[in-house]
């Protein structure tokens, strides 16, 4: 791969999707449990929602055997993520969403706002990776993609971060949202701030996608990943460091990941 084309092309379009870099074994291991796991996270009185009750938030199992060093500490893409932020980075999230069947559409939105409305525009400064377990196209509810609307700068500061019917009617001229259909183990990786929304999924199983937050290392995060203690060796003296809350091994439940949102 051409690092410096790919750091090019996610700049421009504000999304980069890279193939052929994770171990497909490794995707069926995480496949399996994270399916095994939907109606565990389903059958919670507090079910975390995105959005509507269509998509859940989940997380894969931080502990082994669902560990892999080319999911979380993958060369290929902490080349380019390097690049693009501009120096070493770090993770922060790891989790995911999952698409159940049903006709659920989530509103376009940004996950991070620019710093101020209609300001300067501002270089990259955190880049979520998603990596789908299962084939995903616009039939199982691949996320829908905004090109180049993370260099809008018009949803910024503390403003609601949904985005208005005439911004997308604005866009729809110029650059068509799109659906990438991708095979498992795919890997897409996104600037924060570009426009994206959830959509139906049409099948009858549920579609599970692993998600990641790159930051620069300097950088102010949302808090870190919860993993028990017992996992702890996995992330230490690695090429990226990994903020981690850790929990005790008795009683850690990946189940209870995530809360609500938007719902």
């Amino acid at each position: 791969m051409n690092i410096q084309q790919a750091v090019n092309d996610f700049n421009a379009n504000g999304y980069l999707i890279i193939e052929d870099v994770i171990n497909p074994v490794h995707i069926d291991v995480l496949r399996n449990a994270m399916l095994a796991d939907v109606e565990k996270i389903l059958a919670r009185t507090d079910t975390p929602f995105n959005f509507n009750k269509g998509n859940i938030q989940q997380a894969p199992p931080p502990f082994e055997p669902y560990l892999f060093e080319d999911v979380l500490f993958n060369d290929t893409i902490i080349d380019i993520a390097e690049r693009i932020l501009g120096g070493p980075v770090k993770n922060s999230f790891y989790s995911g969403n999952t698409a159940l069947p049903g006709d659920h559409t989530q509103p376009v939105h940004p996950d991070m706002p620019h710093p101020v409305a209609g300001g300067t525009f501002t270089p990259t400064s955190t880049i979520v990776v998603n990596i789908p377990v299962v084939d995903m196209s616009a039939t199982n509810g691949a996320t829908q993609l905004w090109p180049t609307t993370h260099l809008d700068t018009t949803y910024g500061g503390n403003v609601e971060c949904i985005v208005k019917p005439d911004d997308l009617e604005r866009y729809r001229i110029s650059h068509l949202p799109i659906q990438p259909s991708v095979k498992a183990g795919t890997v897409i990786l996104r600037d924060m701030r570009l426009w994206h929304a959830g959509m139906p999924n049409h099948t009858l199983n549920p579609r599970p996608m692993i998600a990641m937050m790159l930051w620069k290392i300097s950088a102010q995060t949302f808090g870190g990943i919860d993993v028990p203690a017992k996992s702890v060796p996995f992330f230490q003296g690695r090429r990226i460091e990994t903020e981690l809350v850790i929990k005790p091994d008795d009683g850690f439940n990946h189940i209870q990941h995530g809360e609500s949102y938007g719902v």
